[in-house]
C-alpha cells in the first residue's frame, strides 16, 4: 500500500469513524489516490460482487463434526485448497471429508491454516495477550517442517 493511499485513510480515520462507504465515497473522486484501486465499470463490478456472494456462501455452510464423544463443533464443509485451481484461476471447493481423506490435500490444508493463523498474530504482534498462541503455532510449524524434511528424505 503506497503512503498516499495510507494517508487518505488515516486522514479519514481522524476526521470520524473510518468506514468502507466512506472510503468508496472518497475513491470516487477520479483525483483521488483510491480511485484506481476500485472497479468502475459497473458490470464487471456487479460480477465480482455476485462471486464474492458465491464464495461467502460456499464458506458459510457448515456441517458438525464431532471434536470429542460429547462435543461437536460446526465446521465449513467445503474447503479451498490452494493448488486447486481451474483454467479461469478460480479457487475450487471440495468437501472437507474428500480434502481429509487424502493425504496431501490434508497436508495443503493444515499448511493453509497454519499460514492464516501466522498472518493474523503477525499483523496483531502488539496483542501481547496473543503471544501464547504465537508459541504454539511457531511449535506446529516446526513440528511440520521436522515431518516434511523426514518424509522427503
Amino acid at each position: 500500500m503506497n503512503n498516499q493511499v495510507k494517508d487518505v485513510l488515516t486522514t479519514l480515520a481522524n476526521k470520524s469513524r473510518l468506514t468502507a462507504s466512506k472510503v468508496v465515497a472518497v475513491a470516487a473522486n477520479p483525483a483521488s489516490p483510491l480511485h484506481p484501486l476500485f472497479d468502475w465499470n459497473d458490470k464487471s463490478a456487479a460480477v465480482a460482487h455476485r462471486l464474492e456472494q458465491a464464495r461467502r456462501l460456499i464458506r458459510e455452510f457448515t456441517i458438525s463434526v464431532s471434536v470429542t464423544p460429547r462435543e461437536e463443533s460446526a465446521v465449513r464443509a467445503f474447503v479451498n485448497v490452494s493448488h486447486d485451481r481451474d483454467a479461469r484461476k478460480e479457487g475450487v471447493y471440495e468437501h472437507r471429508n474428500v480434502v481429509l481423506s487424502d493425504d496431501a490435500k490434508r497436508a495443503k490444508l493444515v499448511e493453509q491454516v497454519l499460514a492464516q493463523i501466522e498472518r493474523t498474530l503477525s499483523l496483531n504482534a502488539d496483542l501481547l495477550e496473543l503471544q501464547p498462541i504465537a508459541q504454539a503455532a511457531a511449535i506446529v510449524r516446526s513440528s511440520l517442517t521436522s515431518v516434511a524434511a523426514a518424509a522427503a528424505e
